[in-house]
């Protein structure tokens, strides 16, 4: 326990972004240090870390007030990953003679399947983002495949409304104490896109609705942006609504190229123009 907390203090905190840091923060101080802090360094073996992965996905979700529901393979993973780069360190310095964390089995790697809404769930999920206030994020987000942090980090300064290059250069993260905005997550974040004209029409009439620099600011924070936690809240409730499947909200993007493929481009977006119009007349 002594030896993951000098390792995440002085090795890993000041290089990681503020989400990143939390993550980390996160697994080594309410799982790692907890559960296993008490065993001495060079006492730590493969059967070590092996038992407490084993315990972590029986019974290692902390929000389960039961105690009986355990966490999922891709977190334990993570977390193994944390002790393995830990005990690396810790070999590399002479504390210990090899590192246990090398040979541990770990659940398997799953890939998760990609999810698309159907033609007719794409309407409908659009026509109730509409009334909800949502069309346009969520349009962007179907034609560029953005993350969330990034689209709710967009200001209008980024959009060339003339050329339709949109340039992302922040994004907005949740953390245990609010929202901050930040640097995307790696270098080749910081990228520009080309638009479709459709699109940059759209926003240029959201823009005459939207006061301040945002391009989705906050309904609840005047000069804020929104928060990425909020809009994915809301993007499965609309998704509940409109009688859609579950998807995630990156699967959006692989819906717009499945109905691109299924529909010629012109059609596709004289159906979305349809879906506005409609709502426009209802309002």
């Amino acid at each position: 326990g002594d030896w993951m907390d000098y390792w995440f203090n002085t090795y890993c905190k000041s290089k990681l972004n503020e989400n990143t840091r939390q993550t980390y923060w996160y697994r080594i101080y309410t799982q790692i240090i907890p559960k296993i802090g008490e065993t001495p360094l060079n006492q730590v073996t493969t059967g070590t870390l092996e038992k407490f992965y084993s315990e972590l996905k029986k019974r290692g979700n902390l929000d389960d007030a039961d105690g009986e529901k355990g966490l999922a393979d891709s977190t334990v993973r993570s977390i193994h990953a944390h002790c393995l780069a830990a005990l690396e360190k810790a070999k590399n310095d002479g504390l210990i003679r090899q590192n246990p964390a090398d040979f541990c089995r770990l659940p398997p790697k799953k890939t998760k399947e990609m999810q698309v809404l159907t033609q007719e769930e794409f309407l409908r999920f659009l026509a109730r983002a509409k009334e909800e206030g949502y069309y346009e994020m969520f349009l962007l987000e179907l034609t560029t495949g953005m993350r969330r942090g990034e689209i709710v980090g967009l200001k209008w300064s980024d959009l060339n409304m003339l050329t339709g290059e949109l340039h992302i250069a922040r994004q907005v993260v949740k953390t245990a104490t609010g929202c901050i905005v930040t640097v995307p997550k790696t270098k080749s974040s910081v990228r520009t896109i080309l638009l479709p004209q459709e699109m940059v029409t759209l926003l240029a009439e959201l823009k005459k609705q939207t006061k301040g620099e945002w391009m989705f600011p906050s309904p609840v924070k005047e000069g804020e942006p929104r928060n990425p936690t909020a809009v994915y809240r809301r993007f499965q409730l609309i998704l509940e609504r409109s009688s859609c499947k579950k998807i995630r909200f990156h699967d959006l993007r692989h819906t717009f190229a499945t109905m691109a493929l299924e529909n010629l481009k012109d059609k596709l977006y004289e159906q979305m123009d349809q879906v506005y119009s409609d709502s426009k007349k209802t309002a």
